[in-house]
């Protein structure tokens, strides 16, 4: 039975993050990408709203869900860096970004898309592993929980100004 993110020992895995992303409504945002704290792009589906293009409104929601599977260690932190191409930015434009959090516990299996939990369409997904064996396809392992409660996801936005 997976356990909440207080009562983790050992590694976990991350599967899915997500990012809000307010701009200035004339700044374009395209060409997502996640990378490691190495500078390697993460493989991944992204999803991104049509608010992110120029002139289509503030808000804008991109998420990334990972070919494979992210393990952090044990005390490990990880840093993913969110990248975009900018357009349409002029002076006092500006552009900020949070991780996106959950409203809801869930668990369980993911489904074929690896976006979900059992048709929950969570806004960040990790796994504690411990359904042995741990298994990310569609119905496997139910060990994979999503992102309420998780401490610090909800931090202080990033905010870059022209």
């Amino acid at each position: 039975m997976p356990r909440t993110w207080h009562e983790i020992s050992g590694a976990v895995t991350v599967k899915k993050i997500s990012f809000t992303v307010s701009k200035s409504d004339e700044v374009g945002l395209s060409g997502f990408t996640v990378r490691e704290q190495d500078g390697r792009d993460i493989h991944s589906a992204v999803t991104v709203s049509s608010a992110c293009s120029s002139n289509s409104g503030s808000g804008c929601l991109v998420g990334f869900t990972f070919d494979d599977e992210r393990e952090i260690g044990e005390g490990v932190t990880r840093t993913f860096d969110l990248r975009a191409n900018v357009t349409d930015a002029g002076s006092g434009d500006s552009v900020s970004t949070n991780f996106m959090t959950d409203d809801a516990f869930d668990v369980g299996a993911l489904d074929d898309d690896g976006a979900t939990i059992e048709g929950h369409p969570d806004a960040f997904i990790w796994s504690d592993e411990s359904e042995a064996p741990h298994d990310e396809s569609d119905g496997g392992s139910e060990d994979f929980i999503s992102g309420f409660l998780v401490p610090g996801l909800a931090k202080d936005p990033q905010v870059l100004s022209k």
